[in-house]
């Protein structure tokens, strides 16, 4: 999209026809993937709101997902490293 504009542009011209074609296509395309972003984005967080299913088919008490989300991964690679640092339950 910017090749484009930016030719029009460097010749002190509006797009021709199949320029501004191709600009509306790629600008279509990113709304596509926009949109596609998004929904990926709202299933996530969806996921990591959701309270646990056990293996029983029962809802868990969301223990889990409260741990997992203080869960560290850099604590435990600077632990193992060899850093001091309080590694809570991660060690």
């Amino acid at each position: 999209m910017q090749e484009h504009t930016d030719g029009a542009e460097a010749e002190t011209r509006d797009l021709n026809d199949t320029e501004d074609a191709r600009f509306k296509t790629l600008r279509d395309e990113v709304s596509a993937l926009d949109r596609k972003i998004e929904r990926a984005e709202v299933l996530a967080e969806a996921e990591r709101s959701a309270p646990a299913i056990l293996v029983t088919g029962r809802l868990g008490d969301g223990a889990f997902e409260t741990r997992a989300r203080d869960f560290s991964v850099s604590k435990v690679i600077r632990h193992q490293l060899g850093e001091r640092s309080d590694c809570g339950f991660e060690n």
